[in-house]
């Protein structure tokens, strides 16, 4: 098994998912509105489309495998439950709506390989207020952010905190 479909386990009720080492793409909306709470990823080396785990209410922690490189389009938005994300030090954008709505966000780090933050990735994520940047303020300021909800976030770099209203714009 390589690929896991479009919408190949969309509606069901599955609560823990292991992707196999096998498996090299998931494509968009695999697990549209399933129960899952936690995911585990065996392999390293794997691309997620958009919407992979878009409206899975129910999830909770994901640790995400340790080459993707790109957050896409939507990938975990209307996750409401989330409120623990593993990003590996290798992805560099995160695109619209990664984590849209994703109301249980009140902290997220993120990697010192992060290069751009579409508009609207962090859109609905009302409770977020901690950003966790493993990096200096220097660095943070080159990133290529354009989303409001990070902006109003204290960022905690790794020689001084951001606080909102104090950011950069790009």
């Amino acid at each position: 098994l390589e690929t896991i479909g479009i919408a190949a386990f969309a509606h069901t009720g599955l609560t823990e998912i292991v992707i196999p080492e096998s498996v090299r793409f998931l494509d968009a909306n695999a697990f549209m509105l399933s129960k899952v709470k936690n995911v585990l990823f065996k392999g390293n080396d794997l691309l997620m489309d958009v919407g992979a785990f878009i409206w899975c209410f129910d999830l909770e922690k994901v640790i995400l495998p340790a080459k993707l490189t790109c957050l896409r389009d939507s990938i975990f938005s209307g996750c409401s439950s989330l409120t623990e994300i593993i990003i590996p030090d290798t992805v560099t954008v995160i695109e619209s709506s990664a984590f849209g709505s994703c109301e249980g966000l009140s902290s997220i780090t993120l990697p010192s390989s992060i290069k751009e933050i579409d508009d609207g990735a962090f859109s609905g994520c009302t409770y977020l207020s901690n950003v966790y940047y493993s990096d200096t303020v220097e660095k943070w300021n080159l990133v290529d952010n354009h989303d409001n909800t990070i902006l109003a976030a204290i960022i905690h770099c790794s020689d001084g905190d951001i606080c909102p209203g104090s950011h950069r714009h790009s």
